[in-house]
């Protein structure tokens, strides 16, 4: 039984060090862009995109 949990471990160790090879951090970077998405309650409440955006930012 132990056989079958070391793969696994094997295995996580495995993507984790891809994952962490492909990670590379650019400097000239500073910001990312966000999704912000409201539900229609929250559009309800304020009435128009416009007026959910500035809550929201």
């Amino acid at each position: 039984m132990t056989g079958g949990n070391r793969s696994t471990i094997d295995l996580s160790n495995l993507i984790f060090r891809n994952v962490n090879k492909r990670a590379t951090v650019d400097p000239k970077k500073t910001t990312c862009m966000l999704y912000l998405q409201a539900d229609h309650q929250f559009f309800t409440k304020y009435g128009t995109e416009e007026a959910c955006i500035e809550v929201m930012t």
